[in-house]
């Protein structure tokens, strides 16, 4: 991505904040996971059963919190990228 094309971007998701910057992640994240582990089930057969269900809210679980991991580290990252922009900007 650019750099004015990511600078521009990045500073609207800064200033709507790092939590709600993690907490979409978090919940994009888990609902994928949920809606993969959904459609595997029912690529299996079509009934619930326990195990079905147990798999289906461990993708949700285990989804929800890769997801908050990932936008904590995602928000680190382009932080850190988005100073380096700025600080090469400044000495220019």
């Amino acid at each position: 991505m650019r750099t004015e094309k990511f600078v521009k971007k990045w500073e609207r998701e800064r200033k709507k904040g790092k939590r709600l910057y993690v907490l979409t992640t978090c919940i994009l994240i888990g609902l994928g996971m949920f809606i993969g582990a959904v459609i595997g089930s029912l690529g299996t057969g079509g009934s619930f059963d326990t195990i079905d269900l147990i798999h289906i809210i461990s993708a949700l679980a285990g989804g929800l919190t890769g997801g908050a991991i990932g936008g904590i580290l995602k928000w680190n990252y382009n932080e850190g990228k988005y100073n380096r922009f700025l600080s090469n900007d400044l000495h220019k």
